[in-house]
């Protein structure tokens, strides 16, 4: 599916299953596998920096751009990181 889009966004609860649309579980190779180049990946979840970074660096080693862009968590949660 990833292959056939323009771009992606992630809207799961947290890193784990960030990892899980990634990596992909059993027969499903995951969004790493198919990525176009240079494909955005939004990552909608609120994560801690370190999550973020990891994430991103590794759609950017498949050749997409990763855009941090969380959409829960609320402006304290935000500062937090």
């Amino acid at each position: 599916l990833a292959a056939a889009c323009d771009a992606v966004a992630i809207v799961v609860v947290d890193a784990a299953q960030i990892e899980g649309v990634l990596a992909g579980e059993g027969d499903d190779a995951g969004l790493l596998a198919g990525l176009r180049p240079g494909a955005p990946v939004l990552v909608c979840s609120t994560i801690g920096p370190d999550d973020a970074q990891r994430f991103a660096a590794r759609i950017a080693a498949a050749g997409a751009l990763a855009l941090d862009a969380p959409v829960s968590g609320g402006p304290a949660r935000a500062v937090d990181g």
